[in-house]
């Protein structure tokens, strides 16, 4: 079987989930693949480990000179030059995203070829007047919509327009995710969990964290919940430490900075900054705790790596957490005060961090890249032979 994979949303340093997720699935799937992206991303993909070869795509508007959605028009058109040209064999031609450089370029490029499209929905958008604070809050209030959550949304609902219409089969990778379209695609709907690679449980480093928090900046990921979290666990242990690994924007890394120091944390919060491999692994492992305050996600590939070093995971209860953590103590949405209680529970109760810990490790275990390459497999062999 021979792919031709496509995936044109990269415009920053970061990699995301459904990259990889793109990456892993990749690297064990016995099909040959030919990746299409943009050509100042080839050399990173590279980096990450995505298999050869590589089909650059002309990148007319580069993310380090312009806008995202300039971005965005530039590989679109590109994208539809590309279409008209492609005459690479290809079994199936596969978009790994759904943002409109990714499933345009896939889209047309399978009906040029006339292959099967298949398509890859990681998250469903929360809608712009609820954001990612609202869309799953028992109390949700309507809020002014940002451009960039307007253009997601919209992005996403004109996906989904044409996927119903064109996509041979879409991907998701929760069970959420899958409830919520099984409607308007039927029998077209499949689910591929994400995996972690394996790792062994920590053998017992130095804890010179009580706490570790993983991910970006940004509203989705609830470092401000957790940080009213923590000046209640400070209030409690007084010489509790808080690891903080990641990073932001310039503007909104001084916004962090002067909410610890407004909150009086600064004794009790390190900041680490971005941290990836095995240097980000270090760092969970050597904490007691993982917080993972997430009001909106689409998975939480980071939670699950966490539980497989056997470091108990305390979060938010989110709905598409169902069937994924089992063994997450789960905090009702927004309860600052209860995830307090929480952590220190797990701080102060011995019995209760063991039997936390070991659940953890058996609840990690059943998430493998291995699993999810199989079922990967299975989806398209189903639809070509």
């Amino acid at each position: 079987m021979r792919l031709l994979n496509v995936e044109l949303a990269r415009t920053g340093e970061g990699i995301s989930g459904g990259e990889v997720c793109f990456i892993e699935i990749a690297r064990r799937i016995g099909a040959q693949q030919i990746n299409v992206v943009p050509q100042g991303d080839v050399e990173s993909y590279r980096k990450y480990g995505l298999p050869e070869s590589f089909l650059p795509l002309e990148d007319p508007m580069p993310p380090s000179r312009y806008g995202i959605l300039a971005v965005y028009l530039g590989r679109i058109l590109s994208a539809v030059r590309f279409s008209r040209a492609c005459a690479v064999h290809a079994d199936a031609v596969v978009s790994h995203s759904e943002f409109a450089p990714t499933f345009v370029c896939a889209m047309l490029t399978a009906r040029a070829l006339r292959r099967p499209w298949v398509a890859w929905l990681h998250m469903l958008a929360p809608h712009p007047m609820l954001g990612y604070r609202g869309a799953f809050s028992p109390t949700p209030k309507p809020i002014v919509p940002t451009v960039s959550a307007l253009f997601y949304w919209l992005n996403q609902k004109v996906f989904l327009l044409f996927a119903r219409k064109l996509a041979d089969r879409l991907i998701v990778t929760a069970a959420y995710t899958r409830s919520r379209l099984a409607g308007q695609f039927e029998r077209r709907i499949r689910l591929v969990p994400y995996g972690i690679s394996a790792k062994s449980p920590s053998s017992a480093p130095d804890k010179c964290f009580d706490a570790v928090f993983v991910g970006r900046f940004h509203a989705q990921k609830g470092l401000d919940y957790l940080l009213e979290a923590w000046r209640d666990v400070v209030r409690a242990k007084p010489d509790a430490m808080l690891a903080v690994v990641g990073s932001g924007t310039p503007q909104i890394e001084r916004d962090v900075r002067r909410r610890i120091a407004r909150l009086n944390l600064q004794r009790n919060v390190t900041m680490l900054g971005f941290l990836s491999g095995e240097r980000k692994d270090d760092a969970v492992a050597r904490s007691r705790v993982f917080a993972f305050p997430s009001t909106y996600e689409s998975f939480g590939i980071v939670a699950l790596e966490a539980m497989q070093l056997g470091v108990p995971v305390v979060g938010f209860d989110l709905p598409v957490y169902e069937g994924v953590f089992e063994a997450m103590v789960r905090v009702p949405f927004g309860d600052c005060a209860r995830f307090a209680r929480e952590i220190l529970r797990l701080l102060d109760d011995q019995q209760h961090y063991r039997a936390s810990a070991d659940a953890a490790v058996r609840n990690a275990a059943r998430f493998t890249w291995e699993q999810s390459a199989r079922i990967y497999e299975g989806v398209l062999n189903e639809l070509c032979g």
